[in-house]
């Protein structure tokens, strides 16, 4: 992470709620204050929850697509979050990503997990496409884990 990320991380964020702040029917103001109060308490949380986790803007054909924030602990492999610009989805970026965490899940025989909404349709297809299960379900989210083979 650079310092200068943090403007690309809050627009990355507005992305992610946009069709939520459509619906609120508030004025641009209301929503860009909204946004930065809701995108600095999720930064926080994960920071606390993961203080030694490894987060990085994600770089695809030499500009910023996306982030990807990631805990490895001695037995599981934790996707914070993973998040691409819309440009950048459906480009296969997620998929090689979730591939090499994948690879490396195999490698130090560690399951790899992450929650995702359990609205985001596209996100869970892809996860169930690389062979992630449902383990749960709370508060409108859904474990995802994906275990390597034999473990």
């Amino acid at each position: 992470m650079e310092p200068g990320d943090d403007d690309f991380l809050r627009g990355l964020y507005a992305t992610t709620r946009a069709d939520e702040m459509v619906a609120t029917g508030w004025d641009p103001a209301q929503v860009a204050s909204f946004l930065d109060m809701q995108w600095r308490a999720q930064h926080t949380a994960y920071a606390r929850r993961h203080p030694t986790s490894d987060h990085a803007v994600i770089v695809a054909d030499g500009r910023a697509a996306g982030r990807l924030w990631v805990a490895r602990g001695p037995s599981e492999i934790r996707i914070v979050d993973i998040s691409l610009l819309p440009a950048e989805q459906g480009r296969g970026i997620g998929t090689q990503l979730l591939e090499e965490l994948q690879a490396e899940a195999k490698e130090s025989d560690r399951v790899l997990t992450l929650s995702v909404a359990s609205d985001n349709a596209r996100a869970r297809a892809l996860y169930l496409r690389l062979g992630f299960d449902v383990v749960a379900v709370e508060a409108g989210y859904q474990l995802m884990e994906w275990v390597p083979e034999g473990g």
